[in-house]
């Protein structure tokens, strides 16, 4: 039984999101982008955030990328956002920050022309198409903002058929899609967008995204080498370093430390990167090359507990004990000052060196300091359910209880009805 479960427990605990830098409780960042119909950003909009009904005031200046940074302390609150620079159609809209979180908006912004005596039928045509889809598209973006996908997204439809050529709308109307999970309708989108601004990020790390959830191998690499070249950013590194997560789950270790491997060299900085290729590393029984790849990251951190354990597991294995002795003594005084976070990674780092007794010893000391820490009570389901199926059949229902909607909640109740 024990074997069973192994093999789906290597790298539980890789996956990574995108977070958001860190904010105290009841902040609300706002960042937002303006554009003009073609796309093209808009410096120098005024922006002026107040509250109604208070003296609450913030003024800010879009920058040379049109973007623009507002910080709120309270971010519980409703707050009116308006726009407006001489020479371009004001708006303005009432948006709901999100508390501890960073909310991401982008709007379009219409040059007011003075049309000259007697403009022709078409000309008259033109100019309401175009300020019918700006409209359209505003009222996208507040839908957008209020979570009202089906409307935004019908919305940002209504903007492309008032004007083909409105490229904000594409882009967001491919992000739209692929938060709907409607793959192909994404990547069409953001096709559509990269045809009229060829490189645009935004539209490539959709497009990549969208091409990586309909499983379409053949797209994959050239989608991912565009993303690359024009983006070689953390977001991206990110995004790769999921590819191996995914790739490690599935069985193909090969292409987990190829992708690794291309996160690191993206964004040396990615700890997680180096700590998880360790681990494949260790799975694949290859020793010394486990312990070489957690090297950079205890050369930069010395104290990473996970990558300290990795490096113990694998010189042991190896048969190296001076080194395997001193890197048990650099794990034992670090272990000291850990969270429960760091615990459980090192119980992992363990169980994926078949080091049941200390990987058990690590999940347990992670829930004495919070017993609320699910994936430790996953992970000790994993470890107990060849030899204790009373104790694995209690962590894994206190894991179900505590975190019913976690990606690893079906295998636990797979896991449940085998253990009955």
């Amino acid at each position: 039984m024990t074997r069973i479960f192994r093999a789906l427990s290597v790298a539980l605990c890789l996956m990574l999101g995108l977070a958001a830098a860190a904010q105290a409780v009841g902040e609300g960042r706002i960042i937002g982008t303006v554009t003009n119909p073609e796309g093209k950003p808009l410096p120098g909009i005024k922006i002026t955030l107040t509250r109604p009904g208070t003296n609450y005031k913030q003024e800010k200046v879009t920058d040379a990328n049109g973007k623009f940074n507002v910080l709120v302390l309270d971010a519980t609150q409703e707050y009116l956002l308006k726009m407006e620079k001489e020479g371009y159609s004001a708006y303005e809209e009432t948006i709901k920050p999100k508390p501890s979180d960073t909310l991401r908006l982008s709007y379009t912004l219409a040059e007011v022309v003075e049309q000259p005596a007697g403009p022709s039928e078409e000309e008259v045509k033109q100019l309401e198409g175009k300020n019918a889809a700006i409209t359209a598209f505003n009222e996208g973006v507040t839908n957008l903002q209020a979570g009202n996908l089906a409307v935004a997204a019908a919305k940002f439809e209504e903007a492309t058929k008032h004007d083909a050529a409105l490229a904000p709308a594409y882009g967001a109307l491919a992000e739209v899609y692929a938060e709907q999970k409607k793959y192909p309708e994404a990547l069409a989108a953001a096709d559509r967008f990269l045809e009229l601004e060829p490189g645009n990020v935004r539209a490539l790390r959709v497009r990549f995204d969208a091409v990586r959830a309909t499983g379409d191998k053949a797209k994959m690499g050239p989608a991912l080498d565009a993303l690359v070249a024009a983006d070689p950013s953390r977001e991206t590194a990110v995004r790769i370093y999921n590819l191996g997560a995914e790739a490690s789950r599935s069985g193909d270790r090969d292409g987990a430390i190829a992708y690794l491997k291309k996160a690191i060299e993206i964004d040396p900085t990615l700890d997680q990167a180096y700590t998880a290729l360790g681990q494949v590393f260790i799975v694949k029984k290859s020793y010394k090359e486990a312990a070489q790849a957690v090297d950079p990251l205890l050369a930069r951190n010395p104290k990473n507990l996970e990558a300290l354990t990795i490096r113990h597991e694998a010189l042991k294995a190896a048969g190296d004990k001076a080194g395997a002795a001193a890197a048990q003594e650099a794990m034992k005084a670090a272990q000291a000052s850990m969270n429960p976070e760091d615990l459980y990674k090192q119980g992992v780092a363990l169980y994926n060196s078949n080091n049941m007794v200390d990987a058990v010893e690590a999940f347990n000391t992670a829930l004495i300091t919070d017993p609320k820490h699910a994936k430790s009570h996953y992970m000790l389901g994993l470890a107990y359910a060849g030899t204790d199926a009373a104790k694995a059949r209690e962590h894994l229902e206190k894991f179900l209880e505590l975190a019913p909607n976690d990606p690893d909640a079906a295998q636990a109740k797979e896991m449940l009805a085998l253990l009955k």
